[in-house]
């Protein structure tokens, strides 16, 4: 499923190096269920989990590939879907803009070099987020706002996220250290604002769909 079936290229999210790692074990597991008895029509899905070992730090990670054989790509060809189980960050999910990705790699590949660096470059992915999201306003501060008066971010979020401005801020600009429990709290923050913003809402679209499609085989109403 997707890549050699021995090693592959991933970011460690311990040491924040990218690097081909070795497929140490892994476990397979599958199923199907009839929709349609009638007509024969089932589906089949399942998971893979796979541990990869880092060569440069000697730490693992642990990668979950979910398939359903009603999911396929923009060319109808079978869809897998990746996350990083293990450690606990990830935004691997094709629903995610690139430049957000990539911002927020940049963070996690320095937060054992530079806290303060890592910490400006969480800032970044917020205000790309901003972008992305067509906010209005010239600061950080009023992208965040509008984002919050849109209905975007709840007010949870929009505190969380206006922390990680003040955070970021003090990162740019100060000479003390942040320590390393905080950076740990605003690179859960992030991922947290990502997945609400990103992931949640596409999750709900796959639920709502086949949920919509199995309801109309049986000829019911929803």
């Amino acid at each position: 499923m997707g890549g050699n079936a021995e090693e592959k290229v991933l970011l460690c999210y311990h040491c924040g190096n990218k690097t081909s790692m070795k497929k140490v074990a892994k476990h397979t597991y599958r199923d199907r269920e009839f929709l349609d008895y009638e007509n024969n029509f089932w589906v089949s899905y399942g998971n893979e989990w796979s541990i990869f070992f880092c060569p440069v730090c000697q730490n693992v990670t642990i990668e979950e590939c979910y398939w359903h054989s009603e999911e396929t790509g923009p060319r109808g060809e079978q869809y897998y879907n990746y996350r990083i189980l293990y450690p606990q960050v990830n935004i691997s999910n094709t629903t995610i803009p690139e430049k957000v990705v990539k911002a927020f790699e940049s963070a996690i590949k320095v937060r054992h070099i530079d806290n303060n660096t890592c910490v400006f470059s969480l800032r970044k992915t917020l205000e790309l987020i901003c972008k992305d999201q067509n906010a209005q306003g010239t600061k950080l501060y009023e992208m965040l706002n509008d984002l919050y008066e849109k209905g975007v971010l709840p007010k949870l979020l929009d505190s969380m996220a206006t922390l990680l401005r003040k955070a970021g801020n003090e990162a740019a600009h100060s000479d003390e250290e942040i320590s390393d429990g905080l950076v740990s709290d605003l690179i859960d923050f992030t991922q947290t604002i990502i997945e609400y913003i990103y992931v949640l809402p596409n999750k709900l679209q796959k639920i709502q769909y086949h949920i919509e499609k199995q309801v109309s085989e049986n000829g019911r109403g929803i």
